[in-house]
């Protein structure tokens, strides 16, 4: 991996985090039971996130950038129906 693409791949790794914190509320909040119905904010930001990672990886056609930004697009989104899940029990 070259350094244009090895700055790209960090780039998409801190660009996934900066859209699911924009749009949704953090996940001690809504492991907390406070987030309120979050399932069309967590879907509209990973159909977001996942729409970056292809379009920055068709650009630079880099595998390695496709790869990383799938990886953590689907660890966000599990992290936030995780917590969204366990928060709906404490609030219960």
């Amino acid at each position: 991996m070259d350094q244009a693409n090895a700055a790209l791949t960090l780039s998409v790794i801190g660009l996934v985090p900066t859209i699911y914190g924009a749009a949704l509320p953090p996940l001690a909040i809504v492991r907390a039971g406070e987030g309120g119905h979050l399932v069309d904010a967590e879907r509209m930001a990973t159909l977001t996130a996942a729409a970056v990672v292809c379009v920055a990886a068709s650009v630079t056609k880099s595998p390695e950038v496709l790869a990383v930004g799938t990886i953590m697009v689907i660890a966000y989104a599990a992290a936030y129906r995780t917590a969204a899940r366990s928060g709906a029990q404490y609030a219960d």
